[in-house]
């Protein structure tokens, strides 16, 4: 599945609607009145039985939330929320890019219990030095999310390069964040950057207005002009944890009445020094032969005799059934 975050654009209108599922919130309205944005989730046809549209803190048209399921026959199920994030660079509907970027930061503190990842455009490289970059830094700090995009030598890799006459440089402006729980839960890691064909590589849409001899070889950039955005490629692994142990049905002797009556705690002990059983398992401890284990054996089974004999019959506590 794919997290997309501008899904106006033709790169994404021509997928083939039968081999992806689209999940979309609609697109806004842009500085020159046509659509901007979109945020949702291209899911591969046959594997949306696995993931679910959700409306968790900050759905809306900057973030789109799913939640993933994994059934595991006998051991139960496992979820991972996962939400595609754009902060537009100038702002949108009213508000300027940082209000966005602040919304989008109460959802880390607002999920950070939860076993969930933020991913997409952010605008913002969190490596450098701005005000933008401090405050994604206090926020992941405060919540315990890992921006998984800068781990290693990823953070050093360009996600946003200019197309054409684009200004600008080469910068790391998309991210993917993933909460304290599923950090431990999950161990998600950055697979690639950049997918080296026409989706995303500045080779494939460079090409003139009109096709020519200038074209890169086998180039389909009419057919598909690429992203100024590499994709981001991460993986996890779904660490079930084994089913529990139900308890079964137990044995017990009714202590209750016991516990509360001195007269008969006086006769319990009476019968036990009476018996005179427990004298002699000590008495013979010194015995040649004799271990430990058969002495705990001994004491186990007297001790059970005297219950029986002073509490009766045992009685049945219902265990968790199975």
């Amino acid at each position: 599945m794919c997290a997309i975050q501008d899904h106006k654009l033709a790169s994404v209108a021509g997928w083939d609607q039968s081999t992806y599922k689209m999940w979309f919130e609609p697109c806004y309205e842009g500085p020159n009145g046509g659509p901007a944005g979109g945020v949702g989730w291209a899911v591969r046809a046959g594997k949306e039985r696995c993931a679910s549209v959700a409306h968790l803190p900050g759905s809306g048209p900057f973030v789109k939330w799913i939640t993933l399921s994994v059934e595991n026959t006998g051991v139960g199920k496992s979820t991972f929320d996962l939400a595609s994030v754009y902060v537009p660079p100038q702002g949108a509907m009213g508000k300027s890019h940082a209000a966005i970027r602040e919304d989008v930061l109460g959802v880390l503190e607002a999920t950070q219990g939860q076993k969930a990842a933020l991913m997409g455009d952010v605008n913002c490289d969190l490596g450098d030095s701005s005000p933008g970059a401090y405050a994604w830094g206090q926020a992941l700090n405060a919540t315990g999310y890992v921006a998984i995009d800068r781990v290693g030598t990823w953070g050093d890799t360009p996600t946003r390069f200019p197309r054409g006459d684009q200004p600008g440089e080469a910068r790391h402006i998309d991210t993917v964040v993933v909460s304290g729980p599923g950090m431990v839960r999950y161990d998600p890691h950055v697979v690639t950057i950049g997918t080296d064909t026409e989706v995303d590589t500045s080779g494939y849409g460079t090409c003139p207005v009109v096709q020519g001899p200038d074209c890169p070889t086998s180039c389909k950039c009419m057919e598909h002009q690429h992203s100024d955005h590499k994709l981001v490629v991460w993986d996890f692994e779904a660490k079930l944890r084994p089913a529990r142990v139900k308890r079964p049905d137990q044995l017990r002797w009714k202590m209750d009445d016991l516990l509360e009556n001195k007269e008969r705690q006086v006769a319990y002990a009476k019968c036990a020094t009476d018996r005179g059983e427990l004298a002699r398992i000590v008495a013979g401890a010194g015995a040649p032969g004799y271990t430990t284990v058969d002495m705990e054996a001994a004491i186990v089974a007297e001790l059970k005799a005297i219950a029986a004999d002073q509490l009766g019959k045992q009685v049945v506590v219902p265990g968790e059934g199975g």
